[in-house]
């Protein structure tokens, strides 16, 4: 590779690098529609690309588990328990918290309260959220 080749390279680099932290810094100071909260959580927490694959397939197999239809593939999910993510029962609120967490590659569970409470304002999966007010009415030290 040339030097001048390798010289735009690392220019573009750095300009989509800081593109990126322009991105961030305004998905922080912007003013946030309540009717979108959940799409500003997407960016904010950075759930793009391969963890945005994850997120979703790990979202779209609890639900499926809720609704008693086991999903016929069972593709292992990187960072992701299959045993749990593949139970057959309907998931638990800890359950699918947990695995949210691995798909979102975290240990902070506030990061999935905050992604249910922006699903909760923005009437989206409300089934986790229904999950969640199930298990805080058992257990109301559980959030």
């Amino acid at each position: 590779m040339s030097e001048e080749l390798q010289r735009r390279i690392d220019i573009l680099e750095e300009e989509v690098a800081t593109l990126k932290e322009a991105i961030q810094f305004l998905a922080f100071c912007k003013s946030t529609d309540r009717r979108f909260l959940f799409f500003d959580w997407i960016v904010k927490n950075n759930v793009l690309g391969e963890r945005r694959v994850r997120f979703n397939r790990v979202l779209l197999t609890l639900s499926s588990r809720l609704e008693r239809k086991p999903p016929r593939k069972r593709p292992a999910i990187s960072g992701v328990s299959s045993e749990l993510l593949y139970k057959e029962e309907a998931p638990t609120y800890s359950e699918a918290k947990l695995l949210l967490m691995q798909a979102l590659e975290t240990e902070a569970d506030t990061i999935v309260e905050e992604l249910i409470d922006a699903f909760a304002e923005q009437g989206i999966h409300t089934w986790i959220v229904s999950l969640r007010a199930t298990e805080e009415e058992s257990d109301p030290t559980s959030r």
